[in-house]
Formats: structure tokens, sequence, C-alpha cells
């Protein structure tokens, strides 16, 4: 009997224990409990809880919005370097510093026409090839805005007068100190208009910078001379490479300086100036120490050192395009350019 009670509390004992470990592993899932929210209704501390992951779209947001500005700023740089600094940069187009009657810059197809020269003797004024001589005629000239601005019309600019026939104007010979009434003023057998192109004195002997009307004016830093009437005011642009004589009738001849990048000759400089021109070089004329060209106006005379290192333009700017009244002494000025 002893036997069975013990045998019979042994197999309760059993049964309880597989009853508890059957309810240990039947219990609902802590994540499930969670989920369908057990502990909160069973009065289990939050302690237990497991935390729900972040939100983390506000910080996805961010890094979105500063690469889209990285990629925008990236492409306005390209757009600046690429498209509009180039459009905006100087095209390194060569442009010459050009005058002519009109005020404008001279004509990409502008011709170069030589016209009779003169040259110096030591003893006889001789007609030859060196020496320029500028015989430019009034009666086609047209009208230019130059005219308009001085509020004149051609009824009322003043007329050209040879006193005394001898191809120069009363106002050049006044402006050389020479009579205008007589073709030789200073009596020695050769008319003022022949010394004058021969680079001599019409006004005595010796040559053309003996003449006493005359200055010699100097530019040390373009390192040049030319003579100009006494008479004829003159200022000096430094800045602008340019100085300006003023004749009395408010026309003006003027020097004007540039560089000559490429150490061009005078033919290939002009060639390229005016592309299209008809160049031969029977048209080169030679100076003292450099080449020239002219135009076929005869208003503009382009010229370089033997070393091509600078372009000397020479121009003549008549107040009215109807009264060209120094031809000749705008010749004679350009002959007496001397490159130092």
């Amino acid at each position: 009997m002893f036997n069975k009670k013990s045998q019979k509390k042994e197999d309760n004992g059993l049964a309880e224990k597989v009853n508890q470990d059957l309810i240990v592993h039947n219990m609902p899932d802590q994540k499930r409990i969670l989920g369908n929210g057990f502990l909160a209704q069973s009065g289990v501390s939050s302690s237990f809880q497991v935390s729900a992951p972040k939100n983390n779209h506000k910080i996805v947001g961010a890094f979105i919005l500063i690469g889209g500005f990285i990629v925008i700023g990236f492409l306005v740089y390209l757009s600046f370097n690429f498209i509009i600094k180039p459009a905006t940069q100087n095209t390194n187009v060569y442009v010459p510093k050009i005058n002519n009657t009109t005020g404008n810059q001279a004509t990409d197809t502008e011709p170069v026409v030589v016209p009779m020269v003169v040259n110096v003797s030591t003893t006889t004024p001789v007609a030859t090839s060196s020496f320029i001589d500028l015989t430019i005629a009034t009666s086609s000239a047209s009208s230019t805005p130059l005219d308009a601005l001085n509020g004149s019309t051609t009824d009322e600019i003043l007329p050209l007068l040879d006193s005394d026939n001898d191809s120069l104007y009363d106002e050049e010979e006044v402006a050389l100190g020479l009579n205008p009434n007589l073709a030789d003023s200073d009596g020695d057998t050769y008319s003022d208009k022949i010394e004058l192109a021969s680079g001599y004195n019409p006004n005595g002997s010796g040559k053309l910078e003996a003449d006493p009307a005359l200055s010699k004016y100097s530019s040390k830093e373009f390192k040049y001379e030319i003579l100009y009437p006494k008479t004829w005011s003159v200022k000096d642009l430094p800045l602008d490479s340019t100085v300006i004589f003023s004749a009395p009738d408010d026309s003006i001849i003027q020097v004007s300086v540039q560089d000559n990048p490429s150490n061009l000759s005078i033919m290939s400089w002009y060639a390229d100036a005016f592309p299209g021109a008809a160049l031969t070089y029977d048209k080169l004329k030679p100076g003292t120490n450099w080449d020239g060209v002219i135009s076929e106006d005869n208003l503009n005379f382009y010229l370089t050192d033997k070393k091509h290192q600078k372009i000397y333009i020479i121009s003549y700017l008549p107040i009215y395009s109807t009264r060209l009244a120094y031809p000749n002494l705008f010749a004679a000025m350009i002959n007496s350019m001397v490159l130092k």
C-alpha cells in the first residue's frame, strides 16, 4: 500500500511538471504581445516593450536637397565657362586705327592707289618714284557728316584759290610763308610746287626743314620726327599715341602709332587690315628708313619701320569733304617723316 501511495505522488508531481512546461512553451511571443497591446492591457511594465525603429525621412530629404544644389552649381559653372564667358571675351580681331574724310573706318576692300611722286636731288629737283605728290581733285567730292555737324552746306564753303597758278593753294602757301601771288617765291627758277614736292625749301635755299615757316615735331616715346607749319596748333595725346596738327580752317593732319605685334611688312599688314585689296609691290613707297602705302583717296598713309615693330598712320581730315586745302602740304609732311 505504501508503495502505491508513493507511486501516486510521483505520478502527480510529474503531471504538474508537464503541465508547467506546456504553459511556458505555449506563452505568446513578446513581439506579438506588444503588437496586439497585450502588455498594455495586462499592466506589464513598459520597460519590457521593444522600441520601434526611428523615422529617418527628414535626414534623407536634406541629403537630396544638398545634392541637388551641388549639381545645379556645377551646371551653372559649366555654362559660364563654356558658353557665356567665351561669348563675351575679345575674339582678337585686329582693327587698325584708321581715319578718313567721313570719320569712319576705311572699308575692307579699300584698294591702294599711289599717285605721281617726286624725289629730292642734291642739285636739281627731279621727278622720280620716291617722294609722294598728292593731287586731290575736289570737284567730285561729296558732302560728309562732318559738314553737317558744323552746320554748313557746300554753298557756304569758301572756294579754293590758286592765285599764282603754281598748283599750290593759297592757304598752303600762307602756311609755308610763301607769296600766294608768285609761282616762284624765292626767285630760284623753280616753282614753289616743284621745290616743295622735291623736299627743298621753296622760301629760300637748303632742304625743306630750312623753311622758317616750318617746325619739327619730335616724339621721344615713339621715336619719330615730322615737319609742320609753325602757325598750326599742336595737340599731343600720348595715351592714345596720337598727335594732332590743326590748320586755320579747322581741318587736321594727325599722326597715330600702334603696335605691329606680328612684325608684318607694310604690304602684309595692309593686306590683313583690308582683305581683298589689290596690292602689288610697285605700290610700295620707301622713305628714309620706312616703307609705306597710301589709300585710294590719298588721305591716309600707312608706314612701318624697317624692323616692322610699329605702324604709323598719317591722316588728313579736312573740315569739309568738298574743300581739301592742304593736299600738297600733307604730302610734304609725309615725306619729312623720319623714324629714329
